[in-house]
């Protein structure tokens, strides 16, 4: 499984940023440093439920949304080394790719769908295992700019990728979605000093993640009481006759 990973990721950002020449980042340390959230919606879509209430109910799926904000910050100098060429201090000119992997307790499978990204950054969701509900690798990036042209340099990037996670039945039970990097967690732009227009791929290997809890009921939360009200009647009714 391991090296599915790291042929997929290796195969993925070679596909992305076939003019980057990579570099192994030192001082500053390159580091992302992301959130990840979530909401309720409507199964088959990505409408808002009317009164969330922070549990998944049937007929609700789980709109997970990752940001991410990146250091170095645009303009800001890194200095790094690249094979056959040595030291290189240049600015960093945005951001350029991710990868990442979601590792799920207590989901019991499910279904991942992956939810429009901002046209400027295209996300992927590359493998999941139905069986445990884990997303095995996903991720974000940046098309190579076009000559002339300079990388996009927002940051923070709110809601960089989103899926949504229908679980594959409503048992009461809490899943727990851990989010992992990639070995290396992804890549900046950094401007060339020498090339005007060219960029250098600066290796990421730090990246902050955190835990995300979803819990989940058989019922909504607000029919508990009327359920259980229905069943102490129920078993009164038994007594009488």
């Amino acid at each position: 499984m391991r090296r599915s990973l790291m042929h997929v990721t290796l195969v993925f950002v070679t596909g992305v940023v076939p003019e980057f020449a990579m570099a192994q980042p030192t001082s500053p340390p390159a580091r992302f440093h992301t959130t990840v959230s979530w909401v309720e919606v409507a199964t088959g879509t990505l409408d808002p439920v009317s009164s969330p209430n922070g549990v998944l109910e049937p007929g609700e799926s789980a709109l997970m949304r990752l940001s991410l904000e990146f250091s170095p910050g645009v303009g800001q100098l890194v200095r790094y080394w690249v094979s056959g060429v040595g030291w290189l201090e240049s600015p960093v000119a945005g951001f350029s790719d991710t990868y990442f992997s979601a590792i799920a307790t207590g989901a019991g499978g499910g279904t991942w769908t992956l939810a429009p990204s901002p046209p400027e950054f295209p996300s992927g969701l590359f493998i999941t295992l139905p069986e445990t509900g884990s997303v095995l690798v996903a991720g974000a990036w940046q098309p190579f700019p076009a000559p002339g042209q300079m990388p996009n340099a927002m940051n923070p990037l709110p809601n960089l990728w989103a899926a949504t996670w229908t679980p594959p039945h409503y048992t009461a039970r809490t899943a727990e979605f851990r989010f992992q990097s990639a070995s290396p967690a992804g890549y900046l732009f950094a401007e060339f000093p020498s090339a005007p227009g060219g960029f250098h791929g600066v290796e990421v290997r730090q990246m902050e993640f955190g835990v995300v809890n979803i819990p989940i009921a058989p019922a909504p939360a607000s029919c508990l009481p009327f359920l259980a009200l229905g069943f102490t009647a129920l078993r009164r009714t038994r007594r009488r006759t």
